[in-house]
Formats: C-alpha cells, sequence, structure tokens
C-alpha cells in the first residue's frame, strides 16, 4: 500500500513536471513567433519607405544621370541612420543594405528550420543582391544608373509582397500577393541585375578582383539559374491564384 502510494506520487510530480516543461516550452515558442513577428512588421515598413524613396530619386532625376545611392534622400532618412552608418555614405544604400541583412536573417531561419522556404533559392538570390550592392557606382551618365534603379524597385516590390504572407500566413490574398508578384518582379530584377553586370564588366580590363569574378558569376546565375527556377515560380504563382494544383 505505501509503495502504491509513493508511486502514485512520484507520478503526480513526474506529470506535473511535464506540464510546467510544456508551458515554458509554449511560451518561448510564443514568444519567439511575437519577436519574428515584430521584426517582419519592421522589414515590411522598412521596404515600403525604400520604395517611396526610389520614387522620389525618380522625381528629382527622371534621367537618372547619377546612382540612386548619390541622390538626395529624405533628410530625416539620414538623420535616422547617421548614429549606425559610416560618416558620408548613402543613407538609401545603407536602408536596403539593413533590409538585406533581413533577408539573411530569413535564410537562417530556413536552414534552421524555423521557417518555410526554399533555401537553395535563397542562398542564391540574396547572395547575387549582396553582390549587387557591393559592385561600386559607374560614372555619372552611365546607363548602370537607370538598371540599378529598376533591379532596386524590383526588390521592394517583392519584399512588400512577401513579408505579408509571413506576418498573417494563414490569409489568402496574401498567399496570392506572396507568390504571384514574382511572376513578375522576378524576371524584371534578375535580367536587369544581369545587365548590370555585364556593365560593370565593360569597365574593367584585368579580371582578377573578387567582385569582377563575382560579378562574372552573377552572368552564369541569373541567366542559367534564373531560366531554371522562373518555370517553378510561375507555378506556385499561378496555384496561389486560382488554387488550382494542377499548374
Amino acid at each position: 500500500m505505501l509503495r502504491s502510494l509513493v508511486g502514485s506520487e512520484m507520478c503526480i510530480r513526474d506529470s506535473q513536471r511535464r506540464v510546467r516543461e510544456d508551458t515554458n516550452t509554449m511560451a518561448i515558442f510564443e514568444a519567439e513567433l511575437h519577436f519574428f513577428d515584430a521584426l517582419n512588421l519592421f522589414l515590411l515598413a522598412g521596404w515600403v519607405i525604400a520604395l517611396y524613396q526610389l520614387f522620389v530619386v525618380s522625381a528629382h532625376d527622371p534621367a537618372m544621370r547619377i546612382s540612386p545611392f548619390d541622390q538626395p534622400c529624405s533628410p530625416w532618412l539620414g538623420s535616422v541612420l547617421d548614429p549606425i552608418a559610416p560618416q558620408g555614405s548613402s543613407p538609401l544604400w545603407n536602408l536596403i543594405f539593413c533590409l538585406e541583412i533581413g533577408c539573411w536573417v530569413d535564410v537562417l531561419r530556413m536552414m534552421a528550420g524555423n521557417l518555410r522556404g526554399n533555401l537553395p533559392m535563397g542562398v542564391v538570390l540574396h547572395s547575387v543582391r549582396t553582390v549587387f550592392l557591393l559592385l561600386p557606382a559607374a560614372p555619372a551618365g552611365s546607363h548602370s544608373h537607370s538598371v540599378r534603379h529598376i533591379v532596386l524597385i524590383a526588390w521592394a516590390v517583392t519584399e512588400i509582397a512577401r513579408y505579408p504572407y509571413y506576418i498573417w500566413n494563414t490569409s489568402g490574398a496574401c498567399k496570392a500577393l506572396r507568390f504571384a508578384v514574382p511572376m513578375v518582379t522576378f524576371p524584371i530584377g534578375a535580367g536587369f541585375e544581369f545587365i548590370s553586370a555585364w556593365l560593370f564588366l565593360q569597365d574593367k580590363e584585368v579580371m582578377d578582383s573578387a567582385l569582377t569574378m563575382a560579378a562574372t558569376g552573377m552572368l552564369a546565375t541569373n541567366s542559367i539559374g534564373g531560366l531554371m527556377a522562373y518555370p517553378g515560380m510561375v507555378n506556385k504563382g499561378l496555384q496561389a491564384l486560382t488554387g488550382n494544383k494542377q499548374f
């Protein structure tokens, strides 16, 4: 009888311990979800600001005679980023570079199994973007400035369509937006990234710098890789728009 009572008490305590552990695990999981929802909202707002600034640049210099990153931005953007940015650097470049770091956070979450997504595509796509941001600006009057401007707009529109799905992933409208928009923005962005890398290489006579090699890699990635990835992207977009899984 005594052994039975002791055994029952141990079982009760073990059950209580498991309940506490499960409760703590759920609390941590919920806190993590709230953190990433807040981060995604912050990044979404950042891309909206970036797109607005790119439209401001278009209005200020329609011919895009100089790099978008050398164009004047809203004064408040510089004042916000100045404390964390190198002195004299472009506020727009700093903003988009920080937002791209946010995209790399998503890639790391995919690696950790914390976020669903196409991991190989994410690694390649954001590697290309990082190289693109590191390419030096061409001299004033170069056609590459307009090319860069179009690429940045394509990025911003893509991310503005993507983040609502991560925040409100039960919404059918957000899902349709997330997968349909890249059907348009991906070929535009990848195509003009290719042109930007090509124009950069035309200014180089010696193929020995790391950026030159990276730009050469962009040509292959955005042409061959882009053509391979696009049909699957269209298939997902049509599925999201129509609900028909036969696409």
